[in-house]
């Protein structure tokens, strides 16, 4: 247990009671004290060394606004995480605004740790930044300059402005005539020398540097240690000094600009007379160096969170609304099937009710891109190999793209395997190759290839959440009209299309982002106006071996019964859709609007209940706490989850828990009763 000291402000001591059970399940062992006046929040604020603050956002005597005010007046360094049962989205953006670092519904309290956790330590991460800029602020006039330079890092300057004040910085310091801050991007074939920023000079350099070996800008890099330049005409440890003897340059210092793992570039200063770098210069540069490093890594995890959040935003949103969406497909489709077995095929209705159900299957498969990108569709990975897809694929794929467009692969052979949902594989070749076929309208090329790569940590530099190691590389080349670098900013936004209005969702692009994102890999793509586009997408290999593709089980050969079947949903529409079906099978059917009106029927109903089918997200308590109290007493019951998307799973990487049986929405009725009846039929419980 993780002790931690919490400072409760909250209005109900029950409501603070469990708040501290959830961080005991979590592994915390709570010190706590809980306040609800201005008068104990400041005594307490005062007196107490807390590590988080975990506060009501409406309460009789303090609003949550004002807890953070108070925190910030008192000076107090805690996080304070919002946590409430009525905030909304409005009131929750203003909370973080103001200064709070999470908020937490208090019926969604699963949430609680992670959100703990994540305060923790990021506050623990920025206590140890600022601990290290302190540190350089503490020494002589040198190390005042720094400090001068740290705080000027810690306003919020742009790194490229920051740069460019380090460059004048260390040059005026040191009586320097050239300094010069270049930043380094790892590159196959060596180091890219971009951003060279020349005191005097402004100069803006750009240099290959094959290996990183010939020069003094690679030489430091590799060297991993300050490089002290004597006297440049005698420097035998590199080549490539032109640049340098241009501007007179006679000795020089330059020290490797870092991050935790990589690094990004150099910073060097020159003179144009002999110099002899003292140890004070050289901890002088180094310490510029490292606060440079510092706010580099700060800029590049600050981006990343920005387009994290973002994307989770719409996320959230397009969940959201794909799971309200699967939940009236689910009626349309259910009753259009039930209309079309009470008409003949040549009856003129059949018809219609035919379009019906069509347009409801295409809406069914723009919510599944949705329920892709927000990452709540429940996925089943499977391990497979590439090539075998593609394979099956071409065909299909040839007649998507059309007989003007030249379809051809080129498939390495002894190709890792891949673990990941097949659907998921087919939605990232069938959506790059619309892509494709959009961009080439009078026709071209369009060529598959798979290959094998391994990544370093310097390839990765860009994709903090990819891990080194083996890929397989799916690459996607057509020869289309390409794009440009403001069309390739926005390219895996969801909603983004250049496309005529009408003519496209915007959601292709943004769903295979979300695929290779939840696969642990990245995607990479190069393309220019005229020139074609070439996408390729990187996935982790697995040592797992592929598995047999099961054989679809067969429809049971009756669907009839008349065993007991509870049904667990709050939607009264789909609850009535299934009652119907099941009823009209022959089964008898219970019914609940959610798990705690589910649990006091149970109570009152005597005989066996043989199949629970239960939505999984309901008010009051959902499918999954209902049936771990209901299985306690009902052991041998079947249970089918159903639902337009799982919340619970998409936390916990949107994999189905093995052994759950699950039927999602929008589903048929024959969809329903079949798997009903294969439940019921089988001889063990799920």
């Amino acid at each position: 247990m993780i002790p931690l000291r919490i400072l409760l402000v909250d209005d109900y001591e029950d409501d603070a009671a469990l708040l501290v059970a959830e961080l005991r399940r979590g592994g915390f062992e709570p010190n706590f004290l809980r306040v609800d006046t201005p008068a104990r929040l400041n005594e307490a604020l005062e007196s107490g060394r807390w590590e988080i603050i975990l506060s009501d956002y409406v309460m009789p005597h303090l609003g949550g606004l004002e807890v953070l005010q108070w925190v910030k007046k008192i000076r107090q360094n805690a996080p304070v995480i919002m946590v409430s049962g009525k905030i909304g989205e409005e009131v929750a953006v203003e909370a973080l605004l103001a200064g709070a670092y999470d908020y937490v519904m208090k019926d969604n309290l699963h949430r609680l740790v992670p959100a703990v956790r994540r305060a923790l330590s990021e506050h623990a991460l920025k206590k140890e930044r600022a601990e290290a800029v302190e540190a350089v602020y503490r020494r002589s006039h040198q190390q005042e300059a720094v400090a001068e330079l740290g705080m000027r890092a810690l306003s919020g300057i742009e790194v490229s402005d920051l740069m460019q004040e380090a460059a004048v910085l260390v040059a005026g310091v040191l009586e320097a005539q050239l300094s010069e801050v270049l930043e380094i991007l790892p590159d196959r074939k060596g180091f890219l020398l971009r951003a060279g920023i020349g005191w005097h000079e402004g100069r803006v350099g750009k240099a290959v540097v094959p290996g990183g070996r010939h020069s003094q800008a690679g030489f430091t890099i590799l060297s991993n240690d300050p490089v002290i330049l004597k006297d440049l005409s005698q420097e035998t440890r590199f080549s490539g000094h032109a640049l340098l003897l241009e501007h007179g340059v006679v000795s020089g210092l330059s020290v490797a600009i870092h991050g935790k793992n990589l690094p990004f570039g150099i910073l060097g200063v020159y003179t144009t007379h002999p110099h002899d770098f003292s140890e004070t210069d050289v901890h002088f540069v180094q310490s510029v160096a490292n606060l440079l490093g510092i706010a580099i890594e700060r800029h590049l995890a600050e981006e990343e969170m920005m387009h994290a959040q973002k994307m989770e935003s719409v996320g959230r949103l397009a969940g959201g609304v794909a799971h309200d969406f699967n939940n009236i497909l689910t009626v349309i489709t259910g009753y259009s099937e039930l209309l079309l077995s009470r008409f003949a095929s040549k009856d003129p209705i059949y018809h219609d009710l035919e379009e019906i159900k069509r347009s409801a299957e295409q809406a069914t498969l723009l919510t599944r891109k949705l329920l892709v990108f927000s990452r709540k569709q429940v996925v089943q990975p499977r391990v497979l190999g590439l090539n075998r897809v593609i394979d099956d694929m071409r065909n299909m794929l040839q007649r998507l793209i059309g007989e003007d467009i030249e379809l051809s692969a080129t498939l390495a052979p002894n190709l890792g395997h891949i673990k990941i949902d097949p659907g998921h594989i087919e939605q990232i070749l069938m959506n790059l190759s619309v892509n494709a076929r959009d961009a080439m309208p009078r026709g071209g090329r369009l060529v598959l290839q798979t290959s094998m790569d391994v990544l370093s940590a310097e390839d990765i530099i860009k994709h903090p959440t990819v891990k080194p190691g083996r890929y397989t590389v799916l690459s996607v080349t057509d020869t289309g009209c390409g794009m440009n670098a403001d069309t390739q900013a926005h390219l895996f936004e969801p909603f983004f299309t250049t496309k005529e209005q009408g003519k496209g969702t915007g959601l292709g692009l943004a769903t295979v982002y979300a695929i290779v994102r939840q696969g642990g890999g990245y995607i990479d793509v190069q393309s220019s106006p005229g020139q074609g586009s070439l996408f390729k997408i990187f996935l982790p290999v697995t040592d797992e071996p592929v598995e047999p593709i099961a054989p679809a089980p067969a429809v049971p050969p009756s669907l009839n019964g008349k065993e007991t079947v509870l049904v667990v949903e709050d939607e009264e529409v789909i609850r009535n859709l299934a009652q119907r079906v099941l009823s009209e099978k022959g089964y008898r059917v219970l019914e609940a609007r959610h798990g705690v009106e589910a649990l006091d029927l149970c109570e009152h109903h005597t005989g066996p209940i043989d199949l629970v089918l239960t939505d999984m997200v309901m008010p009051q308590m959902g499918g999954r706490q209902f049936v771990d109290s209901f299985t306690q007493k009902n052991p041998g019951a079947k249970i089918l989850y159903m639902s337009g998307y799982t919340d619970r799973m998409a936390e916990e990487r949107g994999f189905l828990k093995e052994g759950m049986n699950f039927l999602q929405k929008p589903f048929t009725p024959q969809d329903l009763v079949i798997r009903v009846r294969e439940l019921l039929n089988a001889g063990d419980p799920p």
